[in-house]
């Protein structure tokens, strides 16, 4: 659902609503540009179980996992094999940012 979300605003005209700094990963590339926010499909169950629950909701708790896993990633270096994995072409297609 949330892809197909995505997908929807990517489209014109919606897309040229968000401004030039918005990247679709990966449908606009699979480098995410230095200054860009992007906008991304997660599965937060890969990471929600490493972090402590403390009092969220389960959808709060979704968002905060995402965010500090993203955030250590980002410190550790590590997030950009995460954005540009080594697929092939064909494993490329339909990816979400779970490699």
């Amino acid at each position: 659902m949330a892809l197909l979300y995505a997908i929807r605003l990517h489209a014109a005209p919606r897309r040229q609503r968000l401004g030039p700094r918005v990247h679709f990963w990966p449908f606009e590339g699979w480098d995410i540009p230095v200054g860009h926010s992007a906008v991304a499909e997660v599965y937060p169950a890969l990471w929600s179980r490493g972090f402590a629950r403390d009092g969220r909701t389960g959808d709060q708790h979704d968002a905060f996992s995402i965010a500090a896993w993203l955030s250590r990633a980002a410190r550790d270096g590590t997030l950009a094999s995460f954005l540009n994995p080594d697929l092939t072409p064909h494993e490329r297609d339909g990816s979400v940012l779970a490699a």
